[in-house]
């Protein structure tokens, strides 16, 4: 069985260190109106 650690941009994970460790960041999704930003991407 393989498993793949994932969370979130809120968990302020240095990027580097994921990367070394092999987890996954996806972006949260913050809604403002009716405009949608990435955490990390678009904020």
């Amino acid at each position: 069985m393989t498993v793949k650690i994932v969370t979130d941009s809120t968990s302020d994970l240095d990027p580097a260190l994921a990367q070394k460790l092999g987890i996954t960041i996806v972006p949260l999704n913050v809604h403002f109106g009716q405009t949608i930003y990435k955490d990390g991407i678009d904020l």
